[in-house]
């Protein structure tokens, strides 16, 4: 027995076809109205029709000799019972058929005697409708009219199914259209299309609502839409066309575009080339005829990185202005960026430095021994916990080796960076020349324990 999720879909499946193959206004179809004759020919009936079922009604989407007629609520039809079988389904003399002895159309109306119906069937196995051939007399079909009639029914199983692929086709293109309307209008994206032969740009709503133009569908001439962008930014677009038609037919391009109230929208286009034959244009193939694409507005994220970009001065003139060096380090040990003391005492430009191990700019070694000391921003890397926000204790005493190998005694301090999701992505190092004060507090030290006259060490 059928699930009734799956009836359901096979009913509206049935219903597609038959809004397609029948629906109100339409033509009959020749290929059907052909069939239908030939099967009265060959089974010399009065009467034939190709009929679909609808469920409560049976569909006539071809007949011979029942002009008029096109259909008939299913409990007064033959053609359920043929769909009953997978086979031919025949009635010789209905007036000896209890089950028609008193139909109405037998007893009345055509007067009805005999009846041989065979299934269609589509190509999944579906029975759809019957072809079926009616006398006003007994008649039982013999051998040869029985395969006439079902090469017929076959043949026209073909076509439906032709058309139900058609159908099928036809809605699943629908429904992608609109699931990408649904997608582009819910991401503030709109679509365009330009003529390249005749020029002129047409545009879906939401383009036009982006373009400052009213929120409904409009048709515009493409040099004056050009004339509607921000001058400076005429020029690269063009060019993105141009390099897009060279290099494969996709662009993408910002440009600017005034509004009516004065305002000013930073939109991004992207599109491709389209081939005369409807597929994206290829390097060097046809010249394309059409250019499609989408649009959204990207003002906010200009404006964005716009006060990024004012921070970071802001940022990078605080850094250069304090009195103490500083480097910056990413989470491998490897500089980013010195400010201008940090410049000053290591002997490395910034633009030296960038990337290069924090241990070769900022080289540390004992004070006493003159061995190498781990620098301070391994071990925070190494150490420091994923919570943690406290800077490394200094490491003392220790000097700097510059560059061109001058040694500077330093206090340094090394905080972790990092990110608002508590990742660590690197590492700040502050530090301050203190050679002279060590100078002066040895000096100091030396004078408290020794005579200054004669520079010997002072008894207690």
């Amino acid at each position: 027995m059928r699930r009734d999720a799956e009836f359901g879909q096979e009913q509206a499946q049935q219903r597609s076809l038959l809004a397609a193959l029948h629906g109100a206004g339409q033509p009959p179809h020749r290929e059907f109205a052909a069939l239908a004759e030939a099967a009265a020919a060959a089974c010399g009936a009065e009467m034939a029709l190709l009929s679909l079922d609808g469920g409560e009604r049976q569909h006539f989407i071809a007949s011979h000799g029942l002009d008029g007629i096109a259909g008939v609520p299913s409990e007064l039809a033959f053609c359920p019972w043929t769909l009953r079988g997978d086979a031919l389904f025949e009635v010789p003399d209905a007036l000896l058929d209890p089950r028609f002895a008193s139909h109405p159309q037998v007893v009345g109306g055509l007067r009805l005697r005999s009846y041989a119906g065979w299934p269609l069937r589509l190509a999944d196995g579906r029975k759809v409708g019957a072809l079926c051939v009616l006398r006003r007399a007994p008649h039982r079909l013999d051998h040869g009219e029985q395969t006439a009639l079902r090469s017929l029914a076959d043949a026209a199983g073909a076509v439906l199914d032709a058309a139900s692929q058609r159908v099928s086709a036809q809605h699943e293109l629908q429904e992608l259209a609109t699931r990408s309307a649904l997608a582009a209008d819910g991401a503030g994206v709109g679509l365009w299309e330009l003529d390249l032969a005749g020029g002129s740009l047409r545009c879906d709503a939401r383009a036009a609502d982006l373009q400052g133009l009213p929120a409904q569908p409009t048709q515009a001439d493409w040099r004056a839409w050009l004339r509607s962008v921000v001058i400076a930014d005429r020029r690269p677009l063009l060019h993105a066309l141009r390099r897009a038609h060279r290099h494969g037919g996709r662009f993408v391009a910002d440009i600017r575009q005034p509004w009516a109230d004065g305002s000013v929208h930073h939109l991004r286009l992207a599109g491709r080339l389209m081939a005369p034959s409807g597929a994206p244009a290829q390097p060097s193939a046809a010249r394309p005829t059409r250019l499609m694409g989408a649009c959204w507005d990207v003002s906010a994220q200009h404006d964005l990185a716009a006060r990024l970009e004012v921070e970071h001065e802001l940022l990078k003139v605080t850094l250069q202005s304090i009195g103490d060096a500083l480097i910056t380090a990413d989470a491998q040990g490897c500089v980013n960026w010195l400010n201008p003391v940090a410049e000053q005492i290591t002997g490395w430009s910034n633009s030296d430095a960038y990337g290069r191990p924090i241990e070769q700019v900022f080289a540390l070694v004992d004070e006493l021994s003159g061995d190498a000391v781990t620098n301070p921003v391994r071990l925070c890397l190494a150490g420091a916990a994923p919570s943690s926000r406290l800077a490394t204790p200094p490491v003392a005493p220790a000097m700097l080796v510059a560059r061109d190998g001058r040694r500077h005694g330093i206090e340094d301090t090394t905080a972790p960076i990092r990110s608002a999701r508590g990742e660590l992505i690197g590492a700040v190092l502050v530090f301050r020349d203190v050679t002279e004060q060590r100078r002066l507090a040895g000096e100091m030290s030396y004078r408290a324990s020794h005579d200054a006259l004669t520079g010997l060490v002072n008894r207690a």
